[in-house]
């Protein structure tokens, strides 16, 4: 186990931290005791992730997951160098403590954009490529700077089929992933795009052996990355096409990450860990009225990950329960920054009309059919209110407001700090750089 400070990409929260300790009939944790544990996804403990509360912070170890949380920090937020698989019910992480303190869960809030080396650099070749062992840890990987592709040698079985992917990117990222025989240059299989941008390779090799795979943006020459990896063998009970890590059912065909779930069911079919509401039930948030909107952030993963950000729905989903409800959002843009909001509905009859105005002047923003983008182009930050509405059709609707996080562009040049792989800015002070490939 290890306690020393590493060198990660940016950090992402973690919120509702919560601590108990088996020993005692209270939430309380033994004065003087240190939290020992790991990092568990699935059953299946997670590498290179940092577990901090206050000022202070602990590494896990970069194989086994395992970490080791001061007495000083036994409550507050954790946080983590890029956002963890949870693509089961409910949607949380738990860490599995030893033996001075019980469970510890936590909901996942969003994932970085990348802007440094991973701790693993180096392994941009076949011969320096690191190990990744199916069934094991969940590796964190960045794609940085630009060109940068990460190797993995994996130890295969022959005749057994084996899945590899790539998850929890951030929102502007696309991976991709190729999968290449022992001499690790011909080519046994392709992934991208599975789940979003998410990537996944199967691969049965005829005989055992070492194999390796190379995880690369979809425009590597300009891109970045930050992601997680795993490999599994791939079991799929239910022929739906989802292994049974991605699939919270692996014995329903009708419950998968691409299922349509029905409102007011009782049943997560798309395995994100919400429960869509029926549609003509009025939402906790109101009155989120123009007087007291509801504030959004941006949600920090790709918004096809939906199917695993339950808690990223929970905090900007709603109904328009009747013809006469409005919900109202607030959104504070920062100084030349650039976010753009996209609408997922579920509907009986009803419509969904929307509105974004600038809070200062109460102009109207120009908005397309379903989505809308907001530049903030001064030097300071700037509000903004949305409107949400429904056409007096009996019935009801539930919506989902997505909000993506393009970064700024404070030089003027037209390309933004976080977007994707060939509009990315590397250098917002620079109006005379923009690709750094």
């Amino acid at each position: 186990m290890s306690s020393s400070s590493l060198a990660l990409a940016p950090l992402v929260t973690l919120l509702s931290l919560q601590a108990c300790d088996p020993r005692s009939d209270d939430s309380a944790q033994p004065v003087g005791d240190a939290i020992l544990g790991t990092v568990t996804v699935k059953g299946h403990p997670l590498g290179g992730v940092t577990v901090s509360a206050g000022q202070a912070q602990s590494a896990s170890s970069l194989d086994d997951g395992s970490f080791q949380l001061p007495p000083s920090d036994q409550s507050g937020a954790a946080v983590v160098p890029s956002l963890l698989e949870h693509s089961f019910d409910p949607p949380q992480i738990e860490i599995e403590p030893g033996q001075d303190a019980g469970p510890l869960e936590f909901a996942i809030a969003s994932a970085p954009f990348p802007s440094a080396r991973d701790a693993f650099e180096g392994d941009d070749s076949r011969a320096t490529a690191r190990p990744l062992e199916p069934g094991a840890a969940l590796q964190h990987g960045t794609g940085w700077p630009s060109g940068d592709a990460d190797w993995f040698a994996l130890e295969l079985q022959g005749g057994t089929q084996y899945e590899v992917f790539t998850t929890h990117i951030c929102p502007t990222c696309d991976t991709e992933l190729s999968i290449y025989d022992s001499d690790g240059q011909t080519l046994l299989a392709e992934g991208d795009d599975f789940i979003e941008w998410d990537a996944r390779a199967l691969v049965q090799p005829a005989t055992s052996g070492t194999y390796y795979a190379r995880v690369f943006p979809f425009a590597e020459r300009h891109g970045v990355l930050e992601y997680l990896i795993g490999a599994r063998v791939y079991q799929d009970q239910d022929g739906d096409g989802f292994g049974s890590f991605h699939d919270c059912d692996d014995g329903d065909q009708q419950i998968n990450p691409a299922a349509s779930e029905q409102p007011g069911s009782g049943v997560d079919s798309d395995c994100d860990g919400y429960l869509v509401p029926a549609l003509d039930e009025a939402d906790s948030f109101e009155p989120d009225s123009q007087q007291a909107p509801r504030s959004l952030e941006p949600a920090g993963v790709s918004v096809g990950e939906v199917i695993h950000a339950g808690p990223t729905i929970e905090e900007a989903a709603g109904t328009l329960h009747e013809a006469a409800d409005v919900d109202w959002f607030s959104i504070v843009v920062p100084a030349y920054a650039y976010y753009e909001g996209l609408f997922l509905t579920k509907s009986d009859g009803p419509s969904l009309a929307f509105e974004v105005l600038d809070a200062a002047t109460m102009q109207p923003v120009e908005v397309e059919n379903g989505w809308f983008g907001i530049h903030n182009d001064s030097a300071d930050e700037a509000s903004y209110l949305v409107s949400l509405s429904r056409s007096e059709t009996a019935g009801g609707l539930w919506y989902f407001l997505w909000l993506d996080d393009y970064g700024t562009d404070a030089d003027g040049d037209g390309y933004f700090s976080k977007d994707f792989d060939d509009e990315w800015d590397c250098d917002d002070s620079d109006p005379s750089v923009q690709h750094c490939g």
